[in-house]
């Protein structure tokens, strides 16, 4: 810790795997005793070297790494207030480390980092103990009011409270902030889930296509919203029909944060309307718009997760690529079964590289989203008035009542970002391949838990099983991190 171009390669390597470091904790050190009269010049280097010149080169590469939001925690030590004999050069160090820990609070002042010092008593480490016989440890023992030494799990517990979010429970375990975007986020499930994701500590992108002109509106709320809250919810400019909007858009995610964690398939358009009354290139668009889109978000993005051989994309497909499918929507349903069976197989060429594949499937809600008020309708209007004429009239609000009547009262938008919010804060290796969220419960769970274990069942028989799971991450950095 005492070699400048070992820290800096230290950090460097660590975010070429995993991305900027949220979170840094400094605990190494060394702890010899020997009186000061003994003039020991060399071990006293030594000392100073290791805990107090590490932790300043720590603290550099922390200070210039750690994004907004993070936290920075050092391990300094009670004894600076004990001053035992033979502690000389060990308390010198680790009054250095505090009074260190305070500065760089002030430096970082305005950036939401916090900097704290843990000052561990007699706690049974390796480095505690050595050197001590049964009976001094027994006498130490007395000297706290509960009688014992302190554990690690002690040490562990208290970093763990201070590197916690300000808006987690300090009851639930840590979890790490990721770093996502969600396309389609200027309303509906997309908002929602961004609130969601950033309310629980998370750094959001929230794309939305022409954020200067007509979604200005949505941006300004969004901005809002991340104030109140003080929360980090950014918006940023992202038209799914464009290659180059959505390279441009994951270049400056990643050039923000050096990492991508999460990438969540939202950005759809639905039509309604007699399927014969739709153009050819009607098709086509509502084909782009629902699943050529995610090609182009995945063209730009999975090279970051797989240069991280982690991350999680998670697909908002929808109950009518397995269950009920009431006339009408045609065009919808064909784009949204394309892209859930793209997201089926996209899942198992992923695998390997230690991305994991969530695919949400909402069920009709009938409120608190914009897709039949903003609904598309079929461009040959004369088509469209012969079904209206014939023995179709009025067939069209006969859908919507339909699927009005099914739709429970209680029936709440908020539990799809619910439920992507619990994907996303599930540990790697224990997410579900598909969660459905259908209050009017039109059978598409039950086929999809067929299908799923059908196309399971036949990448076993061709010895494939291992493109199931995720495989973890396997690089030795990787593995000591």
């Amino acid at each position: 810790m005492a070699i400048a171009a070992d820290v800096e390669r230290l950090f460097k390597e660590s975010m070429e795997a995993f991305g900027r470091p949220d979170v840094v904790v400094h605990c190494a050190g060394i702890m010899p005793l020997f009186p000061i009269a003994s003039g020991d010049v060399a071990t006293f280097d030594k000392v100073i070297a290791t805990n107090l010149r590490g932790t300043f080169l720590v603290f550099a590469q922390a200070a210039q790494h750690v994004p907004g939001g993070g936290r920075i925690v050092a391990f300094s030590s009670s004894v600076i207030a004990k001053s035992f004999p033979t502690y000389g050069a060990y308390i010198a160090s680790k009054a250095g480390v505090e009074g260190m820990v305070h500065v760089l609070a002030n430096e970082l002042r305005g950036r939401n980092i916090t900097v704290n010092a843990v000052a561990p008593g007699q706690v049974r480490t390796d480095l505690f103990l050595k050197g001590k016989s049964d009976a001094l440890i027994d006498e130490l023992k007395k000297m706290n009011p509960l009688e014992r030494l302190g554990l690690p799990e002690d040490m562990a517990n208290l970093v763990s409270f201070l590197v916690a979010s300000e808006n987690s429970n300090q009851k639930e375990k840590f979890i790490m902030k990721k770093i996502i975007m969600i396309t389609g986020a200027s309303s509906g499930f997309g908002a929602l889930t961004a609130r969601a994701l950033a309310k629980a500590g998370h750094t959001v992108y929230a794309s939305i296509r022409e954020t200067k002109g007509r979604n200005a509106p949505q941006v300004e709320e969004a901005k809002k919203f991340a104030k109140d809250n003080n929360v980090d919810l950014r918006t940023i400019e992202l038209d799914v029909a464009s290659q180059a909007s959505a390279d441009a858009a994951i270049q400056k995610i990643i050039g923000d944060n050096t990492r991508l964690d999460v990438v969540i398939h939202n950005a759809g358009h639905m039509v309604f309307g007699p399927a014969e009354a739709f153009t050819p290139e009607q098709l086509a668009e509502s084909y782009d718009v629902n699943v050529l889109s995610t090609q182009r978000v995945n063209r730009a993005a999975l090279p970051q997760l797989r240069k991280q051989r982690r991350g999680l994309v998670v697909w908002v497909s929808s109950s009518s690529s397995a269950g009920g499918t009431p006339p009408y929507l045609a065009p919808y349903f064909a784009a949204k079964a394309g892209m859930d069976a793209l997201a089926v197989v996209y899942a198992r060429e992923l695998t390997r590289w230690g991305i994991e594949t969530t695919i949400i499937v909402p069920g009709a809600f009938t409120g608190g989203t914009n897709h039949f008020a903003h609904a598309g309708s079929p461009a040959d209007k004369a088509r469209a008035a012969e079904y209206e004429a014939g023995p179709y009239k009025g067939f069209a609000d006969d859908v919507l009542k339909g699927f009005a009547s099914i739709v429970p009262a209680d029936a709440d938008v908020a539990a799809v970002a619910d439920a992507i919010l619990k994907v996303v804060d599930t540990p790697f290796g224990k997410r579900p391949f598909r969660v459905h969220i259908d209050p009017t419960q039109d059978g598409a769970e039950v086929v999809n838990a067929v299908s799923d274990r059908v196309r399971a069942e036949l990448l076993r028989r061709i010895g494939l099983a291992d493109v199931l799971t995720p495989r973890p991450l396997t690089s030795p950095l990787q593995n000591a991190a």
